[in-house]
């Protein structure tokens, strides 16, 4: 968590400024509707936490 602002409200920041950089999202935000909104906002990939990193 952003101590000041959300991720989604980054998103919309971002895009406002047609900043061309890629926008990785991770959050403990797991529900349907906040993956909807930050990839609907512009995030290129949405990734939830906690998750599992494997090595192959």
């Amino acid at each position: 968590m952003l101590p000041e602002i959300d991720s989604l409200e980054v998103c919309r920041q971002l895009q406002a400024e047609e900043n061309p950089v890629a926008i990785p999202l991770l959050t403990v935000r797991d529900e349907d509707i906040e993956k909807i909104l930050g990839l609907g906002l512009g995030a290129d990939d949405y990734q939830t936490k906690p998750f599992s990193h494997v090595s192959w």
